[in-house]
């Protein structure tokens, strides 16, 4: 993990390959991350 995304994500936005793809990963893992957060509770 780096930065809170995997590794691969993270070399992808270095590249700057696909900003667009990178915004889609983080708003679905932020999503996800508080659905989990919730559902735990």
């Amino acid at each position: 993990m780096y930065e809170n995304l995997p590794v691969a994500v993270s070399l992808l936005a270095k590249q700057g390959s696909d900003a667009f793809l990178l915004n889609v990963v983080e708003s679905l893992y932020g999503t996800l991350k508080e659905q989990v957060e919730i559902t735990g509770k």
